[in-house]
């Protein structure tokens, strides 16, 4: 059995004698090592402070993406039906392109940027000034990347325009990204929020008329980079309170942003080109109808997304410091996190399995999309594992474990490509879908990835009162999945079916005990929105 890079169990090793700051950086790691599991004994381990920060920013970015799920899901159901399963693939593909060029742009230092900013804030305007620089010499080399890439794999000249015309958009995309990861170092979320309401809000204005007029894919595309544009704007117009542009960077502190966020740029690229890959491969292997019922589904998997996004974001810069504390407090924020998204993703699950069918006969029309439903039944079991991993990579980055974590992206990334070929190929041959396979590879790496996350983290994490949870979580999961079984059978209406399963899953959780004391404080917090305030927002050099 091998092991465990960071348990306390491995055998000591002679190192050389340590400064000051070395010494107490270890210390802090290693208190962190040793907490406390999660009991209730140890449930006020996270400073109030802190947990009211997260409890107001995760609730001011939920209301936030809730705004923009709806408008998003308008875009959704609309631009597939007027424009079908082939045209649709195209603008997937565009938009796929675009994701894993924004990964070589950012060079994953947007997680640094924040952590950086959540530890130092005197220091926003060099850290921000240094990551434009550098974004902005990144964004030339990824339209060159896009260029060869379009060419090489000779791209009909419309679906080359397509992805040309996002990633010229990645350069206000990418920016509006690095500020929002600016605003988070502060524990800000209120601008961010906003520019991503505006973003979605102009896209569904302006997308469906355009739709409805006759407008095809370039249409489509150009009103998705105009809409990137206007968050830009609204991120940009209040940044200045948070730092002000030098640009006086030198060769040497680029080269030094450059090797540090190196680990964090190969666990992002490999990540994104493992979720992304796929519908560059589909496009090559298969037609572009196939590709279209593939972005379809997937589609569906982002839009539940939002929920670990959410959380990851507002926990990170708070996890992030308390990795600098001795306690058990970042080991149990983690927890937290983890519990809650654990109870959150099997429902969805559940309802992937039994309401792909009719909701995509709703939304997108079976005669187009019919294939898509039995992708995104594959995709129940993928959700459960992303939801996980969301936390679980937080968790890794914030105990500084960014190296390891990098060669899992690696590991993770090659083992996706090498699965996609061999089942995307086979399911198309077999079942006339290779969607189906990119759906299996998925889940396989996903399940591969949530492995090796727990193989890095220590073990404490994993007590055995979270494992109680997680078993709870389960036994709610199947009684859900049990009372829609019963619901079909006696003919009642899918959508009322939906409601009597998750109002099984509620009640199974209260009955077993699920939540705790504080827990069931916070439920009662979000419940009475009116009371909520957002977090001061904090102007340059001021520290606390």
């Amino acid at each position: 059995m091998p092991v465990n890079p960071i348990s306390p169990l491995r055998p000591p090793t002679y190192e050389p004698a340590k400064t000051d700051q070395e010494s107490s950086d270890l210390t802090h790691r290693r208190a962190i090592l040793h907490a406390e599991p999660y009991r209730t004994e140890v449930k006020n381990t996270m400073p109030s402070s802190n947990a009211r920060s997260l409890f107001r920013n995760g609730i001011t970015m939920m209301a936030a993406q809730m705004i923009t799920w709806v408008c998003g899901l308008a875009v959704f159901i609309f631009v597939p039906r007027f424009l079908g399963s082939d045209a649709y693939g195209r603008v997937y593909l565009a938009i796929s392109f675009q994701m894993i060029l924004g990964s070589i742009i950012d060079f994953g230092g947007n997680s640094l940027i924040t952590k950086h900013i959540s530890r130092d804030r005197t220091r926003a305007s060099e850290t921000m000034s240094e990551a434009i620089s550098l974004r902005l010499i990144l964004w030339v080399a990824s339209l060159f990347i896009a260029a060869a890439t379009g060419i090489s794999a000779h791209y009909p000249l419309t679906e080359l325009l397509l992805i040309m015309i996002l990633a010229v958009s990645n350069l206000w995309v990418e920016l509006t990204l690095l500020m929002r990861y600016c605003y988070l170092g502060f524990e800000d979320v209120k601008y961010p929020s906003i520019g991503a309401v505006a973003e979605r809000g102009f896209l569904a204005l302006s997308v469906i008329p355009a739709l409805f007029m006759g407008a095809k894919e370039l249409t489509v595309i150009l009103l998705i980079a105009a809409s990137g544009l206007v968050s830009f704007m609204v991120s940009a117009r209040h940044a200045r309170e948070m730092f002000h542009l030098t640009f006086s960077a030198h060769l040497k502190t680029v080269v030094k942003s450059l090797k540090e966020g190196l680990p964090y740029f190969l666990w992002a690229i490999f990540g994104i080109i493992y979720f992304r890959i796929d519908a560059v491969l589909l496009s090559l292997m298969v037609p572009d109808a196939v590709v279209g019922w593939y972005g379809a589904a997937y589609r569906f998997f982002d839009i539940v997304m939002f929920i670990p996004s959410i959380l990851g974001q507002a926990l990170y810069p708070i996890i992030s410091k308390l990795s600098q504390t001795a306690g058990g407090a970042m080991i149990s924020a983690t927890q937290r996190s983890l519990k809650f998204l654990l109870l959150a993703s099997i429902p969805i699950a559940v309802g992937f399995i039994y309401f792909s069918k009719p909701v995509v006969a709703l939304l997108l029309g079976l005669n187009q999309f019919g294939p898509s439903v039995v992708i995104l039944q594959l995709f129940s079991v993928g959700t459960v594992l992303v939801y996980m991993d969301f936390a679980l990579g937080n968790a890794v980055q914030a105990i500084d474990r960014q190296k390891q974590w990098a060669f899992v992206g690696f590991f993770a990334m090659a083992l996706n490509i090498v699965l996609n070929l061999l089942l995307i190929r086979y399911f198309q041959t077999r079942f006339n879908n290779g969607g189906i396979g990119a759906a299996v590879a998925t889940d396989i790496t996903e399940l591969a990835v949530l492995l090796s996350a727990v193989y890095l983290l220590p073990r404490e994490l994993f007590s055995a009162a979270f494992l109680r949870v997680a078993a709870k979580a389960l036994v709610s999961g199947g009684l859900m999945a049990l009372a829609i079984t019963f619901g079909y059978r006696l003919g009642i209406p899918w959508p009322a079916t939906s409601g009597i399963g998750l109002l099984t899953y509620a009640v199974s959780l209260f009955l077993l005990r699920t939540f705790d004391d504080r827990e069931l404080e916070l439920m009662g917090k979000a419940a009475t929105l009116t009371k909520l305030r957002l977090v001061p927002f904090k102007r340059t050099g001021i520290s606390q």
